[in-house]
C-alpha cells in the first residue's frame, strides 16, 4: 500500500464558507465533508461517502391530505359503529377465547365494525406502502412496504430526463399533488411521488440536487477538488 496523506487542513476562510452540515437547506458536498474529517484517503473512500449519502437522503411518504375524503369518513363512522352496536346488541358475536379456572375469557366482535376497520386498512396501506427517497446523487421510490410483493425504482440524477409536477382541482387547493420524474433511458415515466404535499418543493428539492451533483461531478473531473 502506498503511503497515505493527510489533507490539508481549511484555512479560517475556508471554514467560515463551509455550510452547516445539520443544516437541510444547505447540504454539504462531498469535498466539504472531506475538508471537514481530514481522514486519510483510504479512510474516506471507506467512511465518508456512505455518511455523506446518509446525512443528505430525504424519506417521505404520501401526505394524509390526498386521502382526506377516506379520512373524514372514516371519523364519522365510527360512532357510527358505535350508536348501532349499542342499538343492536345481536350484532355483536361474541367468541370464547379460553377459561381461567371457572371464568371464560371472551372476544366480543361487533360486525358493523368490519367497515371502518376494512377503511382503517385501506388508508394505512395506502400511506405507507411506498417509501419516497431523494439522494445526493438519486431519486428512488419503494413500493410494497405493506405488500407481499415489493418493487424498488431508483433514477441517478445523471439518467434523469425531466420532472413535472401534477394536481388535481382537489389537489391545487390543498396544494397536494404528484411529482412525476422520467429518465433518459425510457420515454415513460419510472418514478412517481403520489399525493405527496407541495409537490413544488420536491420538484425545486430535485433540481438543486440535480444541480450540485453535476457541478460537483465535474469539478472533481476536472481535479478541482478544493
Amino acid at each position: 500500500m502506498g503511503k497515505q496523506r493527510d489533507l490539508p487542513k481549511p484555512s479560517n476562510q475556508d471554514r467560515q464558507e463551509i455550510p452547516d452540515s445539520n443544516s437541510s437547506d444547505q447540504p454539504v458536498s462531498f469535498s466539504e465533508w472531506e475538508e471537514r474529517a481530514a481522514l486519510s484517503a483510504s479512510q474516506r473512500s471507506e467512511f465518508d461517502f456512505e455518511q455523506w449519502r446518509i446525512n443528505n437522503t430525504l424519506v417521505f411518504y404520501r401526505s394524509p391530505l390526498d386521502l382526506l375524503i377516506e379520512i373524514t369518513v372514516l371519523i364519522l363512522l365510527v360512532p357510527l359503529m358505535v350508536y348501532l352496536s349499542v342499538r343492536y346488541p345481536s350484532t355483536v358475536e361474541s367468541f370464547e377465547l379460553f377459561e381461567i379456572g371457572d371464568h371464560p375469557v371472551s372476544f366480543a366482535l361487533p360486525l358493523f365494525a368490519l367497515v371502518p376497520v376494512t377503511l382503517l386498512g385501506y388508508v394505512v396501506h395506502k400511506l405507507y406502502n411506498r417509501r419516497y427517497l431523494i439522494g445526493p446523487d438519486h431519486v428512488r421510490c419503494v413500493e410494497g412496504l405493506l405488500s407481499l410483493s415489493k418493487k424498488d425504482v431508483r433514477i441517478d440524477f445523471e439518467d434523469l430526463r425531466g420532472i413535472e409536477v401534477d394536481r388535481s382541482l382537489i389537489g391545487r387547493i390543498l396544494n397536494v399533488g404528484d411529482v412525476k420524474i422520467g429518465s433518459a433511458m425510457t420515454a415513460e415515466v419510472e418514478v412517481v411521488f403520489s399525493g405527496v404535499f407541495d409537490p413544488s418543493k420536491y420538484r425545486n428539492m430535485v433540481d438543486q440536487k440535480k444541480r450540485r451533483f453535476e457541478e460537483e461531478f465535474y469539478k472533481r473531473l476536472l481535479g478541482h477538488d478544493d
